[in-house]
């Protein structure tokens, strides 16, 4: 029970007890024994567990049997029965009351935030759709889960082109495409990478929705200069040899280089398959919420590689592209538009395999313009994080002042 001792009257008929319940019985009337269960419930709390035989926490009958508890009169003892019952009704009602509370306002905050990603083009449904939310912001993002919604809009905003301002000086993203696809033809020609099989453009009733002047839509492919499986030879916990980054890794768009498995050195599939500072990971397989989720590697050349459910992809690193098409397959259109038609499930895990991938959509920004997405993404989560830290500080002042509360109440 990992400290969290219960105890409780039972009036249900006869039953059967595992090891881990025992058995009191005490003599009275039906309010003197909810009235022991109270009693015995504060008092076991403050017990200390043991551990024996398991690394469960538990008490022993000695323990049980010596615990001290106080006996006010019989009268009395109903009085605090009646009193603790009519308080743990409230407390329910206290309870469901708050959890419509915040349903309501999840819904409330999901519609508002869901108008701006949802405004056309007219700059005043926008600016109308902001205004409302502008006007409320103390009272809309007042728990982490509509902070988490905030965030999901930001990233959404930021690949619509709603998020700064575009200026027609810049480059158009055609030409950075035209890049792209002139390096890849160098590493072909030089047999740094296999020719890819050819993708089809961008058809009008694939795109989920207009971009601005300079944007372009484009495939993660022909984004890419390389998409690549990972290795399937056998990993092991040791700590020789090369670390190997696994589905558990991605986590909220980055890669964690946490405790991992290795392989031998001399693999065969090393050294075409060792990561890159900036290549992104994508997880193919996993279960049906998870599969799709990316991450940006950050670490070494030639230090880390990556596992068979993954696949990475490799762009040019002369700009922010990888950060941006992180961005654009972290947002919940993506997910939606991209990831969610294709899942296929078997044996209880799903998969959305390569060549889906490499045919998803993502929009692209003129160069000069992702330099300016990815510095206020930036900016404005950490703004968010900063508002999440406000709201756990306030909480734990909430719940101090309530332990204090309730002392002062008990004394």
């Amino acid at each position: 029970m990992d400290g969290n001792f219960r105890v409780a009257p039972w009036d249900h008929g006869k039953a059967l007890l595992n090891q881990r319940v025992s058995r009191l019985i005490f003599y009275g009337h039906e309010h003197s024994q909810k009235f022991c269960a109270i009693s015995l419930q504060v008092r076991l709390s403050e017990l200390q567990g043991v551990k024996a035989y398991t690394t469960v926490d538990h008490l022993s009958g000695k323990q049980i049997s010596n615990s001290i508890i106080a006996f006010p009169p019989l009268a009395e003892q109903h009085r605090i029965v009646a009193k603790v019952d009519e308080l743990m009704a409230l407390c329910d009602q206290l309870e469901q009351e708050q959890e419509s509370s915040l349903d309501n306002h999840d819904t409330l905050v999901a519609t508002l935030l869901g108008a701006l990603t949802t405004a056309t083009a007219d700059a005043s449904q926008f600016a109308e759709a902001w205004q409302r939310i502008q006007a409320n912001f103390d009272t809309l993002f007042t728990t982490e889960s509509s902070i988490d919604q905030l965030k999901q809009t930001i990233l959404q905003l930021a690949v619509m082109g709603k998020l700064v301002p575009q200026d027609p000086k810049d480059e158009p993203a055609a030409t950075l495409l035209k890049r792209i696809a002139a390096e890849k033809e160098r590493l072909i020609k030089e047999k740094k990478i296999k020719k890819p099989k050819p993708l089809s453009p961008v058809s009008e009733n694939e795109i989920p929705y207009e971009l601005p002047n300079g944007w372009e839509w484009s495939r993660i492919g022909d984004a890419a200069l390389a998409t690549d499986y990972g290795l399937s030879d056998k990993s092991s916990v040791t700590d020789i040899g090369i670390p190997v980054l696994a589905m558990g890794h991605i986590q909220s768009g980055k890669v964690l280089l946490t405790k991992q498995k290795r392989v031998p050195e001399n693999v065969e599939s090393l050294p075409e398959l060792y990561l890159d500072d900036r290549d992104l990971l994508y997880n193919r397989t996993n279960s049906p919420e998870l599969v799709g989720k990316t991450g940006i590697f950050r670490g070494n050349q030639n230090e880390y590689t990556f596992a068979s459910y993954l696949i990475r992809i490799r762009t040019l690193k002369d700009s922010v592209l990888p950060e941006v098409i992180n961005l654009n397959m972290l947002t919940p259109r993506f997910r939606e538009t991209q990831i969610v038609p294709h899942l296929k499930q078997q044996c209880g895990q799903a998969n959305v395999n390569g060549t889906v991938m490499k045919n998803m959509l993502i929009a692209i920004p003129p160069d000069a313009e992702q330099l300016r997405i990815i510095a206020k993404v930036d900016e404005l989560m950490a703004l968010c994080d900063q508002l999440k830290a406000s709201l756990a500080t306030a909480q734990t002042t909430k719940l101090n002042l309530a332990d204090s509360l309730v002392e002062q109440a008990i004394a």
